[in-house]
């Protein structure tokens, strides 16, 4: 599938292309050249990032104002975070914590050149943050400072304060993640996704805001959710109510999607809803993280509804394939490719 131009962040983000870097082996080695001969035109970005990677000194820790917090929060997720090649499971753990730190640095940066803007005096204490990340094919349970668990689903990253702050506690997501809120009447629970803001005090509910998909969703559990866009009033939700955001024109609506549909993937149910072609695929490398090989013509013409729960991929597409009528083949490097059915191979039809 067709990815945009990646910036020099995004080669510090990728943890593969840092092992490639540091400690290359034949696997990463074979991608990266052939990725590279693929893209001519990103050599500038890969070279500066290569040469930032071999120069770089690790820190053990860096503390960021408060005052600058919230900012660099804005800043830090504006590039799309895809997941790239699969990672030798094997890999040397020093080599993703220097990821992690090349990732830390790029959040310092943004955070000094906030903090060298003219800003009002204030007295503040120093606040770390943490980031949480899924790749493609993962889930994981978070536990905020607070108590608030987070499960995020694939492909998604989650920003937050060691600490939150006594009046507020922000945290950033691009992705998807179900919710469920300490409560504190005292200080609100703030998502922001995107031009999406999510206020809570206490309550469990799933927001929906990949980078690559239209619109943000939020879906709510149990509780009372107050949702805002960029340029919309406010939306308060209640139980199984939806919010949509249209990011193409900063519209706020409510939405008849099933909250249970929403949340499904929280259950380890794979659900696909009249999804048209693209969205099945995408689905399909988020949650087996794998990548999809598609041919020139449209395997699966129309749209496909299935639920699947905790199903291997190979039985995903038995069910798409009969329906659709393709072959497909699962490879070791998680490459699947997709095969159009010779006409002899088809089934009759009345």
């Amino acid at each position: 599938m067709k990815h945009p131009k990646r910036d020099v962040q995004y080669f510090l983000k990728d943890e593969s292309f840092v092992q490639w870097v540091l400690q290359p082996n034949d696997e990463l080695d074979r991608y990266w050249k052939g990725w590279m001969k693929q893209h001519p035109e990103q050599m500038r970005e890969v070279k500066v990032a290569q040469e930032m990677i071999n120069g770089f000194q690790y820190q053990q820790q860096h503390h960021l104002p408060d005052n600058t917090y919230h900012a660099m929060l804005d800043s830090l997720l504006t590039q799309h975070i895809s997941a790239p090649p699969v990672v030798n499971k094997r890999s040397n753990p020093w080599v993703l914590r220097v990821a992690a730190s090349l990732l830390l640095m790029i959040m310092v940066g943004w955070a000094v050149w906030y903090a060298i803007q003219p800003e009002p005096t204030t007295d503040t204490e120093p606040v770390s943050l943490m980031m949480k990340r899924t790749r493609k094919g993962e889930k994981r349970t978070v536990r905020l400072p607070d108590g608030t668990k987070v499960k995020l689903n694939a492909n998604s990253v989650l920003v937050y304060p060691t600490e939150f702050d006594h009046k507020v506690r922000s945290v950033r997501l691009e992705g998807e993640a179900l919710f469920d809120v300490t409560k504190d009447a005292d200080r609100p629970f703030i998502i922001m996704s995107g031009d999406v803001k999510t206020q809570v005090l206490g309550t469990s509910f799933n927001v929906r805001a990949y980078d690559e998909e239209p619109g943000v969703t939020v879906a709510v559990v149990t509780g009372k959710v107050k949702v805002r866009g960029k340029r919309t009033s406010e939306l308060y939700l209640l139980p199984e109510d939806v919010s949509y955001y249209h990011r193409s024109d900063s519209s706020l609506s409510t939405s008849s999607q099933s909250v249970t549909d929403l949340t499904a993937w929280s259950r380890n149910i794979l659900l696909f809803d009249e999804d048209p072609a693209e969205e099945v695929w995408r689905k399909l490398e988020n949650w087996y993280g794998v990548n999809i090989i598609l041919p020139d013509q449209p395997v699966i013409t129309g749209n496909y509804s299935g639920r699947y729960h905790n199903e291997a991929l190979s039985r995903v597409l038995d069910g798409i394939s009969y329906a659709s009528e393709f072959a497909y083949e699962i490879q070791e490097n998680k490459n699947v490719i997709i095969k159009p059915l010779p006409m002899q191979h088809k089934r009759a039809t009345n």
